[in-house]
């Protein structure tokens, strides 16, 4: 209840936030179609007509290919599509819906490591960071986190389960895969302290890859190159891994103040998450950073920091933590919100503040 509270009430408050942005500007109120902003769009032309190699698409939306973005959304809105006529609608509805079930999964799993009221803060955090609002829309962070809380939800009972929505993960976006990296990396610190690891427990985890492989072979049936989606990421999006964690500290030195907002936002919640590393195991700590080193060390600068960081269920955790125990946190939280209203202001204008 308290997630699906949190969930309803946050999203309403979004809404009236879009559609007073718009009236604002004397333009009608697009209800679905206001959540549709930047890679969203791909999303639903995948959905809708599949994917497309850049000699069909060049000349589309900026000439950019689509076949960099993972297919489990676009799997997720086609479904929801069968029965909804809207494909804006659908991904809204497919993006909420997993929302929704991260959110209760999420409470559950905090309360099972900790006390109720941690777990009511932890929604809390989910719902109202910056960037939050993104969440509700067609893009991959909601199902991205619905399927990584539901893996480390099945994790200490559950190994085969356990790998199977691992493996799931890993068609969601490139930074899926390392989430089975940690559980391996787990398994190895159990087998090495004599807990038990069996090599029986071991075979699902080596599985976890086959969906990614299986996407991959069908990116080279369609385009000859089966690491099309990384070239593709290089090519039309100028997304090169440069300097490790170098997006971080764009604040320092960027004239940009949407970068400078992005990175110092970003950056103050990767170290709050931090400040909590002992709650966590081994292989989430190197499932947040590796994923972080992935997101946060393009050569070009990313304004999508906050986005790819709300999807880490660990920050959620450790922040929901923090306001549990300490009132300076909820400040603080108070803080994040407001900031997270304000770019949802921009946002829905159509600012590239946040993409």
């Amino acid at each position: 209840m308290v997630a699906f509270a949190l969930w309803a009430a946050t999203r309403l408050t979004f809404l009236l936030i879009g559609a007073y942005t718009y009236r604002l500007h004397g333009q009608p109120v697009p209800w679905a179609g206001m959540w549709k902003h930047w890679d969203s769009g791909f999303y639903l032309g995948i959905a809708e007509h599949g994917y497309r190699p850049p000699t069909v698409i060049t000349g589309l939306e900026s000439g950019q290919s689509n076949i960099n973005f993972f297919p489990l959304l676009p799997l997720l809105i086609a479904a929801v599509h069968l029965v909804v006529p809207s494909i804006r609608v659908a991904g809204v509805l497919a993006a909420n819906a997993c929302l929704l079930a991260a959110a209760t999964l999420l409470h559950r799993l905090a309360a099972r490591r900790g006390r109720r009221e941690t777990a009511d803060w932890t929604v809390l955090c989910l719902m109202v960071l910056p960037g939050s609002f993104a969440l509700s829309g067609p893009l991959s962070e909601a199902p991205f986190l619905v399927v990584s809380i539901l893996t480390a939800w099945l994790a200490p009972t559950r190994p085969a389960a356990t790998s199977l929505s691992s493996a799931v993960l890993t068609i969601a976006r490139w930074t899926g895969i390392l989430q089975g990296l940690g559980l391996a990396l787990d398994w190895l610190i159990d087998r090495i302290r004599g807990r038990d690891a069996t090599y029986r427990r071991l075979l699902p985890i080596c599985l976890v890859p086959v969906p990614l492989f299986v996407f991959l072979a069908y990116m080279f049936w369609l385009t000859g190159d089966g690491l099309a989606p990384l070239h593709s990421n290089a090519a039309f999006w100028q997304q090169r891994f440069g300097v490790p964690f170098q997006s971080l500290f764009l604040f320092l030195h960027t004239p940009e103040p949407r970068l400078e907002i992005e990175s110092a936002t970003t950056l103050a919640l990767l170290a709050l998450t931090a400040s909590q590393i002992r709650c966590f195991s081994a292989g989430e700590m190197v499932f947040v950073a590796a994923s972080v080193a992935c997101f946060a060390s393009s050569e070009s600068a990313s304004p999508s920091l906050i986005r790819y960081t709300i999807g880490l269920y660990p920050v959620h955790l450790a922040l929901g933590r923090l306001c549990a125990r300490h009132a300076w946190m909820r400040l603080v939280l108070m803080c994040l919100a407001m900031i997270g209203a304000a770019i949802a202001v921009a946002w829905f204008q159509g600012s590239d503040i946040y993409v």
